[in-house]
């Protein structure tokens, strides 16, 4: 949580290819109480990668997200950052 904000990512399944992706958002907090939260994507995987649960860390200045992915039934990933 950053300023309010929280920020997760979810695995997902392109249902156009049946390839598994996901991506990483940003949920930040209704301007009145009991309002509706805003997500924003701030990154989608197309490609086969998948994000991490609980792999993701934010850097000092708030705009920045590290985390990893994997490819599901192989023996890779990726290490990521992505700044807004």
């Amino acid at each position: 949580m950053r300023n309010g904000k929280l920020y997760g990512a979810s695995g997902l399944l392109d249902t156009s290819t049946n390839k598994p992706g996901g991506l990483a958002y940003e949920l930040s907090p209704p301007s009145t109480p009991g309002g509706e939260w805003t997500c924003t994507i701030l990154h989608r995987w197309l490609d086969g990668q998948v994000p991490s649960f609980g792999s993701m860390a934010m850097d000092d200045d708030g705009r920045t997200l590290y985390g990893g992915t994997y490819v599901p039934d192989a023996s890779e990933g990726t290490i990521y950052r992505i700044s807004w």
